[in-house]
């Protein structure tokens, strides 16, 4: 692919604005499908099921973060 005015250079990025969380939900989905790894999204409020669409693998952060908490509560 090409960027707008200058054909030697590599597209780096695009952008895009929708309507609705459904929409945006919608093109996360896409996006995966058409093989696109490296890419995200924002949301004035979060969307459930956004990881799934976006093909995400399951962060351990959340049981690192509880461990700590837990460590810095009993300490």
């Amino acid at each position: 692919m090409e960027a707008a005015g200058n054909p030697e250079s590599a597209l780096y990025g695009v952008a895009a604005e929708f309507d609705t969380a459904g929409e945006l939900y919608h093109a996360a989905e896409k996006m995966r499908d058409a093989g696109f790894t490296r890419f995200d999204v924002f949301s004035p409020s979060p969307i459930h099921g956004m990881d799934a669409a976006m093909g995400l693998k399951h962060s351990m952060l959340g049981k690192i973060i509880f461990l700590g908490g837990l460590t810095g509560f009993v300490a």
